[in-house]
């Protein structure tokens, strides 16, 4: 019997190095393999806007493949450039995973928010065959009401593969990262922008500077927009030392192992793959309360949940992660927090469940 034709649709130059990690699971995972061929189309520096050239190159690269299925993930204009080639190219039945709603990002200007609101992500989903999203959470928003028969199973992110880290480990991994050895690190992971929550970050450690926890050191890791502006803001603490800016890494395993907690304030959030991995390296997170982080993260048990937003939970929260005996606790707890559900079993059985519902649709 030959295997269902996918397309698997991303942009290289997007921040999407999810996608690129999907892709490649997708392609190793033998039970999707025997039953799926997934065929990358893959877009080098994108447009913005609505891109003649863009949708051009998806009509040819989508004709060429002649796939039973096209898999566009995201809402945002990349994905309805790839939406309309899709559809031009007469070729498959067109999904469409959403991993976040444009018209949610609060750092969006009022017009662009109305634009992505009424025209963009319409367009994307009513173009579409079926759409499905990333945790069960966001398939339940009152904007999908009217796409109710092209709504589709959730499909959740995959928890990466994280191996055991010792004790002894991890004293060597600080000692080879040159960071202090018996500091509480707690370590943010991803793009260093606004929409992260960061400021927030730098509000709340101006509220700890004058009576800082004991041995507290922050880790962020990651390159964006606000990176310059946000050490500069950290070079004016006393404890500034206390806070390390380690740029982009490749090798982002290290640094959870050498570190204590995980820390992500985010103001918009899908299903985090940030996340996922520090669940994965079973750190306890500090994580405020968006998107699909609920889905994750149950507060007091394997981390705690705060307020999006708020200086005041941050900095309250930072403490709480400072203390040792609060922070074993929920390690010991999350010891036991069943993940299964982030499985690569379950995330192909749901997978299948899509394309199969997909493909029986007339």
């Amino acid at each position: 019997m030959p295997r269902t034709r996918v397309v698997q649709q991303y942009v290289t130059t997007a921040s999407n190095g999810g996608l690129k990690t999907e892709y490649k699971a997708l392609i190793s995972r033998e039970t999707l393999s025997d039953h799926y061929e997934f065929i990358p189309v893959v877009l080098n520096n994108c447009h913005c806007g609505i891109s003649l050239s863009d949708i051009r190159f998806y009509r040819r690269a989508i004709r060429k493949a002649d796939p039973d299925i096209v898999h566009i993930r995201g809402a945002g204009m990349e994905s309805l450039n790839a939406v309309l080639g899709a559809k031009l190219s007469g070729r498959g039945k067109i999904l469409v995973t959403v991993h976040g709603m444009f018209s949610d990002l609060v750092y969006y200007s009022p017009i662009k928010r109305w634009v992505c609101r009424y025209l963009v992500e319409p367009m994307i989903f009513g173009l579409s065959d079926g759409i499905s999203c990333v945790y069960e959470q966001a398939s339940q928003r009152d904007v999908f009401r009217r796409y109710k028969k092209k709504m589709l199973p959730f499909v959740y992110n995959r928890m990466p593969k994280h191996p055991d880290c010792s004790a002894e480990e991890k004293h060597a991994l600080r000692k080879e990262l040159n960071l202090p050895e018996n500091a509480r690190i707690g370590i943010y992971v991803g793009r260093v922008t606004k929409e992260k929550g960061l400021s927030y970050l730098v509000d709340a450690l101006k509220q700890l500077d004058a009576s800082w926890p004991p041995e507290l050191c922050l880790l962020v890791v990651g390159d964006g927009d606000y990176l310059r502006e946000m050490q500069a803001e950290c070079s004016a603490l006393r404890h500034a030392q206390q806070v390390i800016f380690t740029g982009q890494q490749e090798q982002v395993q290290k640094y959870l192992n050498a570190s204590d907690f995980f820390l992500s304030p985010s103001l918009h959030e899908n299903l985090s793959i940030s996340i996922l991995e520090a669940c994965a390296a079973k750190l306890p997170c500090l994580v405020s309360d968006v998107g699909g982080n609920g889905e994750i993260i149950e507060s007091g048990k394997n981390g705690l949940m705060i307020a999006a937003s708020s200086t005041d939970a941050l900095a309250s929260g930072l403490r709480k992660m400072s203390d040792d005996k609060c922070r074993a606790e929920i390690k010991r707890r999350a010891e036991q927090v069943d993940y299964s559900k982030f499985s690569d079993e379950h995330i192909d059985r749901q997978l299948q469940q899509v394309y199969d519902r997909l493909l029986q649709r007339c």
